[in-house]
């Protein structure tokens, strides 16, 4: 900066005490010629050139935020479940506007913090338009598939009759529950024999080594 001027990268101005304070990081082709230089919370806009003869005069406080020093407005990285939501991006800021792309699976593709419910794995793009400056950010929502859950067909057996299977074979790394258990040989594997003394509707609950889950029902109707 030439000569060390007040306002040419060493100083800063403060509006309330009328003084000048040290370190500001100045925009501009030359830091003698900038037009703005930018704080973590406000702005200070020139309203001449101060190349030649710099004044404190020339440069006007703005209180409006920075948007080049927003942190992460698309937010962080998640996973969820097929059909399931997840909210991104965070609290707007005035006298912003917000953007995102794709806008597939988006409650608002203008809102600050949208839900998303992607049918597969997508990276959002955030776009920040405000005071003079635009900032991107992406945000990743990986999609995991849900189970396979096969109650089997529905069945019939006489009360006295020899029981009958429902499921169907095991997926390697899911777990499987039913209920109620009356009457099955066992409630936590994929296939299992039911012999219930009336008609029974079973429920299995398949889920997934992602955490992911779904349900399917049989019923074993009983006859006399």
């Amino acid at each position: 900066c030439r000569n060390g001027y007040d306002g040419c990268g060493r100083n800063k101005y403060v509006p309330a005490t009328n003084t000048w304070v040290a370190t500001a990081n100045f925009s501009g082709g030359n830091a003698h010629e900038a037009t703005a230089f930018l704080l973590t919370e406000n702005v200070y806009v020139a309203t001449g050139n101060i190349s030649s003869s710099p004044s404190k005069g020339l440069w006007q406080y703005s209180s409006a935020t920075n948007c080049c020093s927003l942190t992460m407005p698309a937010g962080a990285d998640q996973t969820v479940c097929a059909g399931k939501s997840a909210n991104i991006g965070g609290a707007s800021s005035a006298g912003f506007t917000y953007a995102w792309t794709p806008i597939t699976g988006l409650s608002s593709a203008t809102a600050s913090n949208p839900t998303a419910t992607p049918t597969s794995t997508t990276s959002y793009i955030l776009t920040v338009t405000g005071s003079g400056c635009t900032k991107k950010d992406t945000v990743k929502i990986t999609v995991n598939p849900l189970p396979v859950a096969n109650a089997g067909a529905d069945k019939t057996k006489t009360a006295a009759g020899a029981a009958v299977q429902i499921g169907v074979a095991a997926v390697a790394g899911c777990t499987y529950v039913w209920t109620p258990t009356t009457g099955l040989s066992s409630g936590t594997i994929s296939n299992p024999m039911a012999n219930p003394a009336a008609t029974t509707t079973y429920s299995l609950t398949v889920t997934s080594a992602q955490g992911c889950t779904k349900k399917d029902d049989v019923i074993v109707t009983v006859t006399k």
